[in-house]
């Protein structure tokens, strides 16, 4: 057997390696997926029916506690059929139409044991098919009682064989690792071993404790331990090196070692480790000095040699010349540089070998042009030893009337094909008379075919694509044979080796003979193929520029209308409350007409905001401690009054027990995308009810809440479904639109479920009504949990509210006029400060104060600094921030400075009530 060389065993391993990762990949994938269809088979066999009957090469059968066929699937029909000549029907006994007793007897024993409430899988091997079964047996249960057996049979021949193949990979692979004639190692990105086989052991005579999870370095000579720290990152950069250095024995002695390495990647292309074979090549080192001492010639013989010659060292200066170059320079060259003597420029050749260093006995030859007056000598130079030194022996040799005539002979035709080249241009020679053509290169790169291909009229019109074979025989034919025209046609080809589609242009001229009938026809057929594609996508992205044109034509107006319709509603109302002599109704429906209308206009621009966000990049993902129930308790109290003014029934339903509903996640955006997916509930349904909850779905390895809200309202067509969650996106983008909203609100959604590493679909059906469906990951808090109630703000049973002593601290009149009167009910003494320095000094001045509400912007000092200064000498007093910002990062400062919660502005009375409770009844 021929011996490997060291980059063919590198190669080897470090294919067997990819091999033995690729085998254990598949095999892991094949197993998952079995057991994912086993798992999902098994939770779904009430639906076994449904399963029999879908289109799939799993034979599926199905029994009652009698034996006798319930169902079975067109797979299982064909198979007793083969196998056992019998055309089974239903309700007929299985075992009846097995004529084995042997294997009568084992089916019914898998049945009994089955029908006795385990489900269990076996695998059968027939060496007669080469073929391995997996069997699969499920009880049928209804009512907690076992009425049958559903039953699967699947082919798992691939993934046994795979399996196989891993083994006897990793047996080949550890072979080769152990038993290897070169030591093999691999590092780290650090350059420390992670392994070593036996020969790099007994080469350096370490044990393998000593050897892995120590750096590299550690096992050089001195003199070599830098250069491998400067050399490390290049090998890991470039992926490969080949060097050679001095290592240190366990003995303490030195060997010179030849190193070939390569670096492995994962799955990502990154960095995995390296793999690295090394050679002890001491003798050998030993035998080039010897070898360096024959190298010396005699001086004598040396200068009789007829042609051009001297001896350089590795700086490039002249130690021997011959004689034939002493005539041409009238001059001592010794000691000079060669090339001040030699070129023209006086500088360095680029590909100078001298560049890359002097490897003896290595022989190489180059041309170099602008040598003694412009000329163009071959030289052959040879690394070699001259008076106990590196040199280079090189022979010149005057080629410049060669090359000119070379060049002459070929420019016309490197031009032709050069240019031919860069346009993808092939050229043609038809002869009709004969059938045959014949083409350049670069013509049979576009048509996909080789030098023995079948150049004849059907080899060509076989290349043509079979939609223009009939075009292109009708256009040769009237147009070019029969006008006498120019051939000039663009037409789509079928490359003959990878079968391609490509579009061609062909241009050509036909010549004819005394009879005027066509000879010849000699052209041109250039590969447009990239122009055709870009000419598609220009069109593409026209179409897709004027359809984003309009869609946010759409938007602007839209927003535009949802902006002004509320604020016309807000400034109309508002001018007519100031008229005299209004009945109180008339005042309670003019103030919620402005409420209405203020509450359409701050959702629009939440919405936008949000947008604004996400396409920012300024939405963070925010993980806290989130009770589940208890936000599902608080979204069906805030939406329940509007949900019944409607007429309609709200219901919510928890997934949970009250232990395993606290869970980490992002609480705001969670609440975010239900109530989203509420209010256009509530938007779009007239009659019936509102459902909302979630359920956990776990496949035994990962876990997921699916959430889900659910509306008998007006539902959308099909065709909508893959437009719902685009931005600028409405049911309708047209003037005459029913509904109200800025189409936004469903975009934000599944932008919060993407962030939160979820999913979010929905089914509709046009007049019955939509449900919505989104998932979370499901990370629950293990060991806590948390009661969910109410807390009622009364006292006593009079009714008396709590008397509580609060401190408003707001610069705005307004906003501080509206605050004082939503709490008054609860406040016995409301104090007031307009700055951050007020506030502190009130705190100091009050230290009965129940209560703080700060606002965050204010002037002199902001309600973050004052929050901090008041937490230095009051750590109970109860501080609730107020923020008309509405970033996460915004709140997480105010609970940072010391703040017990937040709530943004414009302030929700609710919301409001249920901190105060939270905080303040404890």
């Amino acid at each position: 057997m021929k011996n490997k060389t060291n980059e063919e065993l590198l190669k080897e391993v470090y294919e067997l390696k990819e091999e033995n990762n690729a085998l254990k990949e598949l095999s892991q994938k094949q197993a998952k997926e079995n057991k994912r269809i086993k798992a999902f088979y098994k939770s779904q066999s009430s639906l076994y029916a449904s399963i029999i009957d879908s289109p799939n090469d799993t034979i599926i059968f199905s029994v009652d506690k009698n034996y006798c066929y319930t169902a079975f699937n067109e797979k299982h029909r064909e198979e007793m059929k083969k196998v056992w000549d019998a055309e089974i029907k239903p309700g007929a006994s299985l075992l009846e139409y097995m004529k084995i007793p042997e294997i009568k007897r084992l089916a019914k024993k898998s049945i009994d044991r089955a029908l006795g409430g385990q489900g269990f899988s076996e695998i059968q091997f027939q060496p007669d098919l080469n073929i391995y079964y997996e069997f699969t047996w499920n009880p049928l249960s209804r009512k907690n009682r076992v009425i049958g057996v559903i039953v699967f049979i699947t082919d798992i021949t691939e993934r046994k064989l795979a399996e196989q193949s891993l083994q006897e990979s990793e047996a080949r692979f550890q072979q080769l690792f152990t038993q290897a004639p070169l030591g093999y190692q691999s590092l780290d990105i650090d350059g420390n071993f992670i392994d070593v086989n036996e020969t790099w052991l007994s080469t350096l005579g370490y044990t393998r404790d000593e050897v892995i999870g120590k750096w590299f370095g550690d096992f050089l000579s001195p003199a070599y331990q830098n250069g491998f720290r400067e050399r490390f990152p290049i090998f890991k950069k470039q992926g490969y090196i080949h060097s050679e250095f001095e290592m240190v024995h366990k003995n303490d002695s030195i060997l010179f070692i030849a190193f070939e390495g390569k670096i492995g990647y994962n799955n990502n292309g990154e960095f995995k480790q390296t793999h690295c074979i090394l050679q002890d090549i001491t003798e050998r080192k030993q035998s080039e000095e010897a070898l360096r001492l024959s190298y010396i010639f005699s001086e004598t013989l040396l200068k009789t040699i007829p042609f051009g010659m001297d001896i350089v060292d590795e700086t490039g200066t002249v130690l021997f010349q011959s004689d034939n170059f002493n005539n041409l320079f009238d001059e001592n060259a010794i000691g000079k540089k060669c090339w001040e003597l030699y070129r023209d420029n006086k500088k360095q050749c680029n590909d100078c070998p001298l560049i890359k260093g002097i490897t003896l006995g290595e022989t190489e030859s180059y041309e170099s042009h602008g040598i003694l007056g412009n000329r163009i000598f071959e030289i052959i130079h040879t690394g070699m030893m001259y008076e106990g030194k590196k040199a280079m022996l090189e022979i010149f040799q005057d080629i410049t009337e060669r090359k000119q005539a070379e060049v002459k002979l070929q420019k016309n035709e490197s031009f032709l094909k050069e240019s031919q080249t860069i346009a993808n241009l092939g050229t043609y020679s038809f002869d009709i008379t004969s059938g045959k053509w014949e083409c350049s290169e670069v013509l049979d790169k576009v048509f996909g075919i080789d030098t023995d291909y079948d150049k004849t009229v059907e080899g060509w019109a076989s290349i043509i694509h079979p939609e223009w074979q009939k075009i292109m025989t009708d256009y040769l034919i009237q147009e070019v044979i029969g006008n006498k025209t120019k051939f000039n046609k663009e037409y789509k080809i079928i490359r003959y080796n990878d079968k391609e589609e490509r579009w061609v242009h062909g241009i050509g001229n036909l010549k004819f003979d005394e009879n005027d009938l066509p000879i010849t026809m000699i052209g041109t057929i250039q590969d447009i193929t990239a122009r055709k594609s870009y000419e598609t996508e220009l069109i593409k992205a026209k179409e897709k520029a004027e359809e984003s044109d309009r869609l946010k034509s759409a938007f602007l107006a839209n927003m535009s209308h949802e902006i002004r319709t509320p604020m016309n509603g807000i400034l109309g109302f508002t001018e007519l409350l100031k008229e005299p002599n209004l009945t109180v109704d008339e005042q309670k429906d003019f103030i919620q007409t402005i409420q209405i209308s203020g509450a359409r206009m701050l959702n629009t621009i939440n919405n936008i905001v949000d947008v604004s966000k996400l396409e920012s990049g300024m939405m963070k993902v925010d993980i806290k401690e989130t009770n589940l129930n208890e936000k599902l308790e608080f979204t069906y109290k805030f939406f329940r009054p509007e949900v019944e003014s409607k007429g309609l029934k709200l219901i919510s339903r928890n997934g949970l027990p009250l232990k395993e509903a606290l869970i980490e996640t992002d609480n705001e955006k969670v609440y975010g995308i239900l109530t989203n997916l509420i209010k256009n509930a509530i938007k779009f349904t007239y009659e019936g009810s509102i459902e909302f909850g979630y359920d956990l779905k776990s496949d035994g390895k990962t876990a997921e809440l699916e959430f889900y809200v659910k509306d008998t309202g007006v539902g959308f067509p099909e065709n909508q479904k893959e437009i719902i969650f685009e931005r600028f996106r409405q049911g309708s983008d047209s003037l005459d639109r029913k509904y109200e909203g800025s189409g936004l609100g469903l975009s934000i959604c599944k932008s919060y479920v993407e962030m939160l590493g979820g999913r979010i679909w929905v089914e509709s059906q046009k007049g019955r009504g939509t449900t919505f469906y989104f998932t979370i990951p499901y990370y629950p808090v293990s060991g806590k949990t948390r009661a969910i109630g109410n807390v009622d703000l009364t006292e006593n049973k009079g009714g008396q509210l709590l008397n509580l002593k609060i401190l408003i601290v707001e610069d705005d009149e307004i906003s501080y006029s509206l605050l004082s009167r939503v709490i008054q009910k609860i406040g016995k003494e409301v104090l007031h400060a307009i700055t951050g320095v007020e506030a502190v000094e009130a705190c100091r001045n009050n230290p009965d104060l129940d209560l703080v509400l700060m606002d965050i912007r204010m002037p002199q000092m902001n309600g973050l600094e004052a929050t901090q200064k008041i937490r230095q000498f009051n750590k109970d007093i109860i501080i609730i921030a107020q923020t008309a910002y509405g970033f996460s990062s915004d709140c997480e400062k105010a609970l940072e400075a010391g703040c017990n919660d937040y709530i943004t502005k414009p302030i929700n009375n609710t919301l409001l009530y249920d901190l105060i409770k939270k905080h303040c009844n404890k």
